[in-house]
């Protein structure tokens, strides 16, 4: 599992009828389409997509799953920038959309790309506490000494391995280091 930031994409979905499943149906099937059709788009550069095609080239596209920090965007940017609702309605809506998820999923590694300028609202979600995130491996010993701040791993409900990386859009050479590292130890997907 895979979990980002991304905020600017149209995700304006209708639906038949007015019943909650109906958009939810709807939802689900506009991801699809969505994530199938970024997934297809080369792009230049360092770009979130980029880096889920790396991912998939180990793992296989069946491995790979596709989640995001916020459950919302707000006009198509940044949901923090909602003032009126953002505390109240959509971090704690976030909250229960991404732990739905990874109960769901069960993901054997989860991997949260979403850089620093969010990594609050990551620990907020979920916080350094008993029973929460437990621990943390310190990579600068690594042969290229990765520090903390590109790449730290850590347990999530003593179930599930996580790593936290910079956003695949961080140009800087350390960033684009601990993504490469990260990626080149990635498991392939069994045949």
């Amino acid at each position: 599992m895979v979990v980002g930031r991304e905020c600017g994409a149209p995700w304006r979905v209708g639906h038949e009828g007015a019943e909650v499943r109906a958009y939810i149906a709807a939802a689900l099937k506009h991801h699809e389409c969505k994530f199938k059709a970024w997934m297809e788009k080369r792009q230049r550069g360092a770009t979130f997509f980029n880096f889920m095609r790396q991912i998939e080239q180990k793992v296989g596209r069946g491995g790979l799953i596709y989640s995001n920090l916020f459950a919302f965007d707000f006009d198509g940017q940044d949901p923090r920038a909602c003032k009126e609702h953002y505390e109240s309605v959509i971090e704690p809506l976030s909250r229960e959309l991404l732990k739905a998820q990874i109960d769901h999923f069960r993901p054997d590694l989860i991997i949260f790309a979403n850089g620093v300028t969010s990594m609050q609202v990551r620990r907020r979600i979920f916080p350094h506490a008993p029973g929460v995130v437990k621990g943390g491996q310190d990579w600068s010993a690594a042969p290229h000494s990765i520090p903390n701040s590109q790449l730290w791993e850590f347990e999530l409900y003593g179930r599930y391995r996580c790593l936290r990386i910079q956003h695949p859009s961080n140009y800087s050479k350390p960033a684009a280091r601990a993504r490469q590292f990260l990626v080149d130890r990635l498991l392939p997907a069994a045949p």
